[in-house]
């Protein structure tokens, strides 16, 4: 054999592992590419998810604003008749003090009248007389009372 037939067949088989390497590399390659377009497709998705994501949290924050002025705004009017409560409390608990030592001089008043009719006409008469003791303005004691009630 000739010197070229063996150079030829070395250069053939370098070309034949050369094809076979090229046909190898074809196949990873289109692999790739086509996982480059599956990629896209995924990035593609992706990107629209966080779009998506991004106007859920703007409107949650608008929402959470408005409900958060909504809340103060409620607070603001809870303050106001909270006043307005401890206020009336405050009149009320002094009413029913006047009206609770307004009980105790009728509730006496009736005890000494009582016990003076028991005693007899003129006693009576007498009670009856410091029951109606007048003031300084010319009222009775009692009537003077019951207006402090007021």
């Amino acid at each position: 054999m000739s010197f070229d037939i063996i150079l030829d067949m070395v250069v053939i088989t370098c070309l034949a592992a050369t094809i076979a390497f090229a046909v190898r590399l074809n196949k990873k390659l289109s692999t790739i590419y086509k996982s480059r377009e599956d990629l896209q497709e995924f990035l593609n998705q992706f990107t629209a998810s966080m779009e998506k994501a991004d106007a859920g949290v703007k409107d949650l924050k608008g929402i959470g604003e408005s409900v958060f002025k909504a809340a103060q705004d409620q607070m603001k009017i809870a303050q106001v008749l909270k006043d307005d409560l401890a206020f009336l409390n405050e009149r009320g608990e002094d009413l029913a003090g006047r009206l609770d030592s307004s009980i105790s001089i009728a509730r006496q008043l009736h005890k000494d009248l009582g016990d003076n009719a028991g005693g007899g006409g003129s006693s009576r008469t007498a009670a009856l007389s410091s029951v109606q003791t007048r003031n300084e303005d010319g009222e009775p004691d009692l009537v003077r009372h019951l207006q402090n009630v007021r």
